[in-house]
């Protein structure tokens, strides 16, 4: 510890801002974590490294060649400036999320820095990809969409559950479905269609507008995208009260306290969704044709071409028809919770732990995992040895047959310790026991340890793993529950007992 991360991906008035943002997104969560993290983008205009820059991150910036490409370069002439930036970083994870580059560029990549791990951020899956995790939020994604486009021992991250949002929408996710069931007064309409090349549609959005606000009263909030009063002479003849701006940093406020959106089937329809504003959606490129396809079918938005009297209509409905608004937002609230940006971290922090057998030598970290900072005030037993006493405990555990003993790195870092200690003649039912040392206590990795640890167990035969937890101890019985094990019962002395079995994996 620390993790050096790496982001790869652009921004552009043709690309969006879509990549960055939730890029952006997964990187403050890992930054959170103890990670450290940088950003390499290529240098076009509306490049997005602002955003990036003034959240705190350091950006390695490559020249644009080519203006027409996505990439603004050949992939392969990419992939090895990358290398060279790469080298003088050496990250153990690069996270990739650009739709311009695919499993050649990941073996280039890899070929020079063959420890690297890769995350690959896809909602396409249009192409092949070498890497050790890849996650696609689009809804109801599913496994064998991917069967020939990544290795076999590539893990999936499938469908809005991943879905990346920053931590505002799930914090403001009770309030806001609350507030959709409240009767309508003032309306407010908030239109945002992202940082792209949106002035066509943007112009249509204002003609339907322009008209509705002959007959409806409304508050409207214009989100430009980060290019300023590029919109404003388009609302300028709307009458009603109308704020137009720059960018949202407070968008999570915005959509709670919009009553209806007009946005694309972008990045953001999760942001709507998980607060369950309702909205008419507009597909703007051919990538946001598939989502926009699913908020329909799932009745969870009204999805319109980009005419002027479709936008108004649809607009109309959603103000006037309070349950046809109601089940909108009900509806679009259940395709995601706002929980994928935590879930992704704490995927990336697993696939990061190693766990080796433990050794004499790592006698004295067990000790201080084990009882730094009075860890001890939550074991059944509340007797400290002093530290002859643990070494001797120790060298007998290693060679006991029925115990085995662990040590959970993060590059090459030793962060914790797990012990399975087996049932009499039953090597495939073990309790467990972990510590996470003083140094790393509050990054998160307590979830990553287990999950790391259930697979381990599993992958060596095991079946099931009980657990015991101080019912004062709230923080580690959380954890044990976000690793996937049950509660059972509690004892008459206030320990709760969990269970993990390895059909969990299936």
């Amino acid at each position: 510890m620390p993790l050096e991360i790496v982001f790869r991906c652009d921004a552009s008035a043709t690309i969006g801002s879509g990549h960055v943002m939730r890029c952006l997104t997964l990187a403050n969560g890992l930054r959170g974590r103890g990670c450290a993290v940088s950003f390499i983008t290529r240098n076009f205009d509306d490049n997005g490294d602002g955003y990036i820059s003034e959240a705190g991150f350091e950006v390695l910036s490559l020249p644009v060649y080519s203006s027409t490409s996505w990439l603004g370069a050949d992939p392969d002439l990419d992939a090895e400036e990358c290398v060279g930036l790469l080298a003088d970083v050496d990250p153990d994870w690069l996270v990739v999320d650009h739709y311009e580059i695919d499993a050649k560029w990941h073996e280039m990549v890899k070929r020079k820095s063959p420890d690297l791990k890769i995350m690959v951020l896809d909602d396409l899956a249009d192409r092949a990809h070498s890497c050790d995790i890849l996650s696609d939020s689009a809804y109801g994604r599913q496994r064998q969409t991917y069967s020939s486009l990544v290795n076999e021992n590539t893990r999936l991250l499938l469908g809005s559950d991943y879905a990346l949002l920053r931590d505002e929408f799930s914090e403001r996710r009770e309030v806001s479905l609350e507030r959709r069931m409240e009767k309508l007064s003032d309306a407010n309409v908030l239109v945002t269609l992202g940082g792209g090349d949106v002035a066509g549609p943007m112009s249509v959005v204002a003609e339907a507008l322009k008209e509705l606000s002959k007959t409806l009263n409304f508050r409207l909030t214009v989100v430009e995208g980060g290019v300023r009063n590029r919109f404003r002479n388009l609302f300028q003849d709307i009458d009603n009260k109308i704020e137009i701006l720059n960018r949202a940093d407070d968008m999570a406020l915005r959509m709670e306290q919009a009553d209806i959106c007009i946005g694309a089937g972008g990045g953001t329809t999760w942001e709507r969704c998980c607060l369950g504003l309702p909205t008419v959606v507009l597909t703007l490129a051919d990538n946001q044709r598939e989502i926009v396809s699913v908020l329909e079918d799932e009745n969870a938005a009204v999805a319109c071409g980009i005419k002027a009297e479709e936008i108004s209509s649809s607009i109309e409905r959603l103000l006037r028809d309070d349950d046809f608004r109601k089940s909108i937002a009900a509806r679009a609230s259940e395709l995601c919770d706002g929980g994928g940006s935590k879930r992704v971290v704490r995927e990336l922090l697993t696939s990061s732990i190693m766990l080796r057998k433990a050794r004499s030598d790592d006698a004295v970290f067990v000790y201080k995992a084990r009882y730094d900072d009075d860890a001890h005030r939550y074991y059944r037993s509340q007797n400290k040895p002093d530290l002859d006493g643990h070494v001797s405990w120790f060298e007998t555990a290693l060679s006991d047959s029925r115990r085995q003993l662990l040590i959970a790195r993060i590059s090459e870092t030793d962060v914790g310790h797990v012990r399975f200690d087996f049932e009499k003649g039953n090597d495939q039912v073990a309790e467990i026991g972990i510590a996470i040392s003083s140094a790393h206590r509050g990054k998160g990795l307590a979830v990553p340890i287990l999950v790391q640890s259930t697979r381990y167990f599993a992958s060596n035969g095991g079946k099931t793993i009980k657990a015991e937890v101080y019912r004062d101890n709230p923080v580690s019985q959380r954890a044990f529950e976000a690793a996937g094990f049950m509660f059972q019962t509690e004892d008459e002395d206030g320990f709760r007992q969990f269970e993990w079995n390895s059909d969990q994996l299936m």
